[in-house]
């Protein structure tokens, strides 16, 4: 089967008021279904295999561009981090785009859910919160390591960063 057959399949003939009367009939009809879905199953696998063929070319085609990509921006961000150290603002606009750095909070990762809500049930109750189900105040333990440089069991502290952005304008 070629390509082309799958783009333009030929139109299935179907007489109006087709009935089947016999047992040849049904034979005959149970082997035009046999013939559809041994068609489908080729349609399927020629499909698969050219969507794997665009993949493998969309990767090797990608491949330079992302490398330059990659490359660029690393070069970018030791000169954009020299330039903006002195500014105000933490971005500089160069042709077609903006680069520049923006900063993410500080954030409270629950790695053992029970153990943290077992040991603020007793040490620090008012950081459990019982709604349907009983959840941490991810605020609240942020504000006691804080206050008073505490970490509650089961939990990570990751403190904030700036992340290096491109942007087209």
């Amino acid at each position: 089967m070629d390509y082309l057959d799958v783009l333009y399949p030929e139109e299935p003939e179907v007489k109006e008021g087709f009935k089947i009367r016999n047992l040849d009939g049904a034979n005959w009809a149970a082997c035009k279904i046999t013939k559809a879905n041994s068609a489908i199953a080729e349609i399927e696998t020629q499909a698969n295999m050219m969507r794997q063929k665009i993949a493998e070319w969309e990767a090797k085609a990608k491949q330079p561009y992302e490398s330059t990509w990659d490359t660029m921006k690393m070069f970018l961000n030791e000169w954009v981090k020299a330039e903006v150290k002195d500014l105000k603002r933490k971005y500089i606009d160069l042709l077609g785009v903006r680069a520049g750095f923006r900063s993410t909070p500080e954030t409270v990762e629950v790695t053992d859910e029970a153990g943290a809500i077992e040991y603020c049930e007793k040490e620090h109750p008012e950081l459990v919160r019982a709604v349907t189900k009983k959840s941490l105040d991810k605020k609240g333990i942020m504000k006691l390591w804080r206050e008073k440089s505490e970490v509650i069991l089961g939990t990570n502290i990751s403190s904030g960063h700036e992340n290096f952005y491109i942007k087209e304008s």
